[in-house]
């Protein structure tokens, strides 16, 4: 090759380097206290997790505002809410359950019905984050033998490339 066919070829890659483009931040692995007195299906116990994930300028590091995300946990033991869907405990209003992971009860501000999609959408706020909480209800695996569980998060929009896994591991 040339020393000018280089020299383009450098320019080009500099310029695609420089375009930057967004990227997703998310957390690789969250430890998980857990036990088989957690694992009963639909007994109001289990480990609340928060889960923040970050959009950003690959080129500038700026905060990207407004990027629609799709959060899906690949196992039906858990379950995807909004960040305000659970509040200290009320008495009498919704659905009351015990976070193990904070040892406190909780109440769920959602119908029951709306917590058992796979999925659900959030959005970047000005800081580039989006909060999702995940209720780990059951865990796969069992007795004293549970697997990891997978949850992805992505952009909403197909033709977008972002995508990351956090993988919720107990001990």
């Amino acid at each position: 090759m040339t020393t000018p066919r280089l020299i383009a070829l450098f320019a080009t890659l500099a310029a695609c380097a420089d375009a930057g483009g967004p990227e997703l931040m998310v957390p690789d692995v969250v430890s998980l206290q857990w036990s088989d007195a957690y694992d009963g299906t639909d007994d109001g116990l289990g480990s609340v997790v928060p889960v923040d994930v970050m959009v950003y300028d690959s080129a500038s590091g700026e905060p990207q505002a407004g990027v629609a995300l799709t959060v899906t946990a690949e196992h039906d033991g858990t379950w995807v809410l909004p960040a305000g869907a659970l509040v200290p405990e009320e008495h009498g209003q919704g659905t009351t359950l015990w976070d193990a992971r904070h040892d406190r009860y909780l109440t769920l501000q959602l119908d029951i019905d709306d917590t058992l999609v796979g999925a659900r959408q959030v959005v970047t706020n000005a800081d580039g984050v989006a909060r999702v909480l995940l209720f780990v209800d059951a865990l796969p695996g069992g007795p004293r033998d549970f697997d990891d569980v997978a949850v992805v998060i992505s952009a909403a929009s197909p033709e977008d490339p972002l995508e990351g896994t956090v993988l919720l591991q107990p001990r």
